[in-house]
């Protein structure tokens, strides 16, 4: 009898744990979310938003690490601050330029398909390979021999696979200029200005003369010359009419405290999006 009722004792204390225990869980979720609905944007890893597309800290992070590390490998060395800070705005830029292609994109269909890309991925070495002494043959030319079998090796397959990430990146931007150019319609007269333009050469010959080695000397006016040249040509020395205006101005410049508290905020920032998990 002790048993049975110690047993049933103990499953209702169990039930009552596991209870709260789930409804600790719910209440720990549902703050969870809240509070991420309160977070600004960027305290999620949000660094801008482009026709409600988002653009995060991570897509920023990985395509900054493959423009570094092509700044790199085309430099031969390690890049300056002052070069990566110019790779970051570029990167950014890109970021933001891509997100609003996007739909256009989508609507004109200029995208890769997997056909597609890999013949151009089989026919068309990346750059940096066409004069890599590795893929030359005797005579000092790239082997394409040399360059599929090196294709077909999966030791390469996260090179290649980068490659084809840039194609399907860049290619639909060549496409896209194509398709307009293609909607241009110019008429006789428009190329025929175009070529004249760009073709058109005339001789001139001229000769040059250095006012400043003519000493004064050699011209001679008096003061009464230049009364009648005047009062003969009275336009010639007139003046429009203008305003005569004063100002003052009062430069604003940020003190040592607003200067460290801009930089702290800055650094909690960027401390806030590295831990971020968006």
């Amino acid at each position: 009898m002790v048993m049975d009722k110690l047993r049933k004792q103990t499953k209702l204390y169990l039930w009552i744990v596991v209870g709260a225990f789930i409804g600790w869980i719910f209440f720990q979720l549902g703050e969870n979310i809240a509070m991420r609905r309160k977070l600004k944007p960027w305290k999620r890893g949000i660094l801008a938003e482009v026709d409600g597309k988002q653009i995060t800290y991570e897509m920023f992070r990985y395509k900054l690490q493959q423009a570094i590390q092509d700044s790199i490998n085309a430099l031969g060395h390690s890049i300056t601050p002052e070069e990566r800070s110019k790779i970051e705005e570029s990167v950014f830029k890109n970021l933001i330029t891509d997100t609003k292609l996007y739909d256009f994109y989508q609507k004109r269909k200029l995208f890769l398909d997997d056909k597609t890309a890999l013949a151009l991925i089989q026919n068309f070495p990346p750059r940096e390979l066409l004069n890599s002494p590795d893929f030359q043959d005797e005579n000092g030319k790239f082997d394409m021999n040399k360059y599929r079998q090196a294709l077909s090796n999966p030791q390469n397959l996260p090179f290649f696979r980068n490659y084809e990430l840039k194609l399907r990146n860049e290619l639909p931007k060549f496409m896209m200029q194509a398709d307009l150019l293609a909607t241009l319609n110019f008429s006789p007269d428009e190329l025929w200005n175009l070529y004249k333009r760009d073709k058109t050469r005339i001789k001139i010959k001229y000769l040059a003369l250095n006012y400043a080695s003519i000493p004064d000397s050699l011209i001679k006016y008096t003061d009464e010359d230049l009364k009648r040249y005047y009062e003969e040509h009275p336009d010639l020395f007139k003046r429009p009419p203008k305003a005569s205006l004063e100002l003052v101005f009062l430069e604003k410049m940020p003190s040592s405290e607003d200067t460290a508290e801009a930089r702290l905020n800055a650094e909690s920032i960027l401390d806030e999006l590295k831990l971020s998990d968006v």
